[in-house]
């Protein structure tokens, strides 16, 4: 099972959560009943390149009111249709 926000950092203005099982996301545009494909499901988390379930469908936070970023867990600025998670999808 795969959750972007934890029930305890849940806001009701997010938007474009996504999960594994159905009606769990919250939010607006959830993604429910979809489970993205990772690099390596027992070592690296980062998104596959080839993920259709979460890569661009996240919500472009640079400028969010509540809690802007630009960049994501690698430190890599994000540019484009952002995905949901902590990370964007490198491609070469």
């Amino acid at each position: 099972r795969f959750v972007i926000l934890a029930p305890t950092v849940y806001n009701a203005a997010s938007t474009n959560n996504a999960s594994s099982l159905a009606a769990d996301a919250p939010g607006t545009n959830p993604r429910n009943s979809v489970t993205p494909a990772f690099v390596s499901a027992t070592g690296d988390l980062h998104l596959a390149p080839g993920d259709t379930a979460w890569r661009d469908r996240g919500t472009n936070l640079a400028a969010d009111p509540l809690f802007p970023l630009a960049t994501d867990g690698d430190g890599a600025t994000r540019a484009g249709t952002w995905d949901i998670g902590a990370d964007e999808v490198t491609t070469l």
